[in-house]
């Protein structure tokens, strides 16, 4: 892989990372909100979005900073 490839994976993860922070405090926003009929659906969602983001950016990460021998 080169450095434009590892760049690119670099810009990809901050911008994953800042979805990430704006989801979190939705989610607070949302739990701290009034109990509505879809607020747990809404949460599980979030939550599981907040799962698979987390993995990516993990992927991401790795795939950024990587030294060079894939």
């Amino acid at each position: 892989m080169n450095e434009e490839d590892r760049q690119g994976y670099r810009r990809l993860y901050d911008a994953t990372a800042h979805h990430i922070q704006a989801t979190e405090e939705f989610a607070r926003q949302l739990h701290a909100g009034p109990e509505v009929a879809v607020k747990s659906r809404i949460l599980n969602a979030v939550n599981e979005h907040l799962h698979q983001l987390r993995e990516d950016a993990d992927e991401l990460e790795q795939l950024g900073w990587d030294s060079g021998s894939a």
